[in-house]
């Protein structure tokens, strides 16, 4: 999997007022540039947090114990072979089971006495503290003001039934925004909060070549030479970003650059596993298939330090 992930993927407000990157099976993570990402393949088949359990194992426990899944779990008709649609359920339900497990235990975390509902102060005082203009000053207390505002502004669109109070279906809409059609919004508000510098609503070139820099860290612009996923992005603004050809993107095609109408993240993982398991190109994975890929499949003690070498070797 590719880094085309970082720059179609979103960072939405969830806890603290701070941003993170969406995680599990959420946005389209490969391209032509094909550069491929295990973690990412690891969580999307085995789970969060599975896939960090299997990074402890030696290579043979590892692979034996992925033989006991695919066998047992992945194969539901027990024919000895995997298909697309049994692969597409299998992490289906690998991923509504990640992100129904951080719905709850976020929803308790804010709400320990087990309410049917949550209102937004209680919200915040829990998230930012009571009396925020006696706890923060200057600067930050204007950044903690105006991520509480975007809060603010995210609830109220996550609150389908406009009474204030979000249930806990309203509320997993407020933490994975990207999963809620509602919420694209949102979503753009957010990116042009970020992105746009100049303030007119739009993101042209510059901004956007700023935002995909900002999942390098440690890369400098006109400075490191240019990572092949960014030129790659740039190449294709025009194309797949820029689809009114003004070189800059409004409100409809930064939603679409975030969250494309017609993509299907679990389709894209199931065709990508596919194409570097399958080796007889039957459209079918056999068990000693899966078996042979197993690093793409799940991780052990051997890829976790060979990842770490690699990710070294980048530094």
């Amino acid at each position: 999997m590719i880094k085309l992930l970082l720059c179609l993927c979103l960072f939405v407000s969830v806890l603290s007022g701070s941003t993170r990157q969406r995680d599990l099976s959420d946005v389209e993570h490969h391209s032509d540039a094909e550069i491929h990402d295990l973690n990412y393949d690891h969580k999307a088949f085995l789970g969060k947090e599975e896939a960090e359990r299997y990074s402890e194992l030696t290579p043979e426990e590892s692979k034996n114990r992925l033989r006991i899944l695919v066998e047992n779990k992945v194969d539901r008709n027990k024919d000895g072979k995997v298909t697309k649609s049994e692969l597409a359920d299998w992490i289906k339900q690998v991923s509504k089971k990640w992100m129904m497990d951080e719905r709850d235990r976020v929803w308790n975390d804010y709400n320990p006495q087990n309410k049917s509902h949550l209102n937004f102060n209680l919200y915040s005082d829990i998230n930012y503290g009571e009396n925020i203009e006696q706890r923060y000053q200057g600067d930050e207390l204007k950044r903690v003001l105006k991520e509480r505002e975007m809060d603010r502004q995210k609830w109220q669109l996550a609150d389908d039934n406009k009474d204030g109070l979000l249930d806990i279906e309203e509320f997993f809409a407020y933490i994975r925004p990207e999963e809620v059609p509602r919420m694209k919004p949102f979503l753009v508000d957010e990116m042009l909060d970020r992105a746009d510098k100049n303030h007119d609503s739009y993101i042209d070139i510059e901004e956007y070549t700023d935002e995909l820099y900002t999942r390098e860290p440690n890369i400098v612009r006109n400075k490191d030479p240019q990572p092949e996923w960014i030129k790659f992005e740039l190449e294709h603004f025009s194309i797949h970003r820029d689809t009114n050809n003004d070189k800059r993107m409004d409100r409809k095609e930064i939603g679409e650059w975030i969250l494309p109408t017609n993509y299907d993240g679990i389709e894209s993982e199931v065709h990508h596993l596919m194409a570097h398991a399958d080796k007889n190109k039957d459209d079918e994975l056999s068990i000693e298939e899966i078996i042979e890929q197993s690093d793409l499949f799940a991780g052990s003690q051997a890829t976790n330090y060979g990842l770490t070498l690699k990710n070294k070797d980048e530094l």
